[in-house]
């Protein structure tokens, strides 16, 4: 598991070949051993807590030899082209979910956040206070004013976006894809939410 998720960040951060090998294995571990998943669509996954940071969707349902080249990936059989999933920290969180469960009343379709601006005209740190950063995990704030910004997840925004009407949906990007705009962007009225960033788990800032 450590070496894939190593692997993977190393093909994106040189653009080298995807470690098809390993994505087929933890596939092959995780879900063919059981066999109702073969006739789903749709999957409910709450993983063990180690399992978390696993990019399910980034996993091969065939196996394709030791590594597939980038240019190849877009026929690759990854995960997300035979599922779609959702994805819960444990068990009891679904439970409680499923039990407030309510008809939404959202008006509007989509709502994006993505390619979050961590410096200003990339010179200047933006200021994070030290309590906020303690609350969420972080006690590194050069490493976190240190990630690089994320252009493709703009695209993937503008991408999602097309598929519903203009007046219905909405994108937040660079600077306005701030944690107070979506703290006060009346987010109940989105039947979608969502967030094209960095993702950092528990270990990834140490």
């Amino acid at each position: 598991l450590a070496y894939f998720k190593k692997s993977i960040n190393y093909a994106i951060e040189v653009e080298s070949i995807f470690p098809a090998k390993d994505a087929y294995i933890l596939y092959n571990q995780i879900f063919e051993s059981v066999p109702s998943c073969a006739k789903k669509t749709h999957l409910l996954i709450a993983p063990h807590p180690e399992l978390l940071s696993i990019p399910f969707n980034a996993l091969l349902v065939e196996s394709l030899g030791n590594s597939i080249a980038k240019e190849k990936f877009k026929s690759a059989p990854w995960f997300i082209k035979k599922y779609s999933f959702s994805l819960f920290p444990t068990i009891k969180s679904y439970q409680f979910l499923r039990s407030r469960a309510y008809p939404s009343t959202a008006k509007n379709d989509f709502v994006g956040f993505g390619n979050p601006q961590f410096r200003i005209k990339n010179t200047r740190y933006i200021d994070i206070p030290e309590n906020e950063l303690f609350l969420r995990g972080i006690d590194n704030k050069e490493l976190l004013n240190a990630l690089p910004p994320l252009p493709e997840s703009e695209e993937e925004l503008k991408s999602i976006k097309t598929l519903f009407p203009d007046e219905k949906s909405r994108i937040y990007l660079g600077g306005d894809a701030t944690e107070k705009t979506v703290r006060t962007g009346n987010l109940h009225s989105f039947k979608i939410i969502s967030f094209a960033t960095h993702g950092l788990g528990k270990g990834d800032h140490d």
